[in-house]
């Protein structure tokens, strides 16, 4: 019992650090990130995390998220150890603009050499990816996909589709490796 303890203790232990690792993009170093968006991602008191391997800035993303040739946004923000994708609607459609809560923690992975790394990354993606995902993997039926989607990937994992459809989000098939 001591031992199990004492391994879930260290366990514990090489997640806070791996957790404290993350880099976190700070709104206002953003590259190409409009003074509004980047406003809005301040006031909500969010941090960008940065998926462990990646060289360019990940995790904030622009797309048709609700109507096509509606340009919206999406980041990552991460808050007191949570991440939430948050949606800057750029017109009048729109669904719930935070989808997909979830603690930062559960998105640690090893990635070799004994190091933990954050995995979590958004996407835009289009219809036809959507359908291809669909038609390898199954999943819910499709609505008529109009607009883009925000794939939510555990990377070299899986991923789910957050797709914005009639005022509600819809969880559709992703990646399944």
């Amino acid at each position: 019992m001591t031992l199990c303890g004492a391994t879930n203790a260290l366990a514990q232990e090489r997640a806070q650090t791996a957790q404290q690792e993350v880099v976190r993009i700070e709104p206002a170093d953003l590259v190409g990130i409009g003074a509004a968006v980047r406003d809005e991602l301040i006031r909500m008191n969010c941090t960008i995390p940065q998926v462990w391997h990646s060289q360019e800035q990940t995790n904030f993303v622009r797309g048709s998220f609700a109507a096509a040739g509606q340009v919206d946004w999406a980041a990552l923000c991460s808050r007191n150890g949570e991440s939430t994708i948050v949606i800057g609607w750029g017109g009048p459609i729109r669904c719930e603009s935070e989808v997909a809560i979830s603690p930062d923690q559960n998105w640690l992975q090893g990635v070799g050499d004994g190091k933990v790394g954050f995995s979590r990354m958004i996407r835009q993606v289009g219809g036809q990816f959507i359908r291809r995902m669909h038609d390898e993997f199954g999943g819910p039926t499709l609505p008529p996909l109009t607009h883009d989607g925000i794939d939510d990937y555990f990377v070299e994992k899986a991923s789910q589709v957050h797709y914005c459809h009639n005022g509600k989000w819809l969880v559709l098939q992703g990646i399944d490796l």
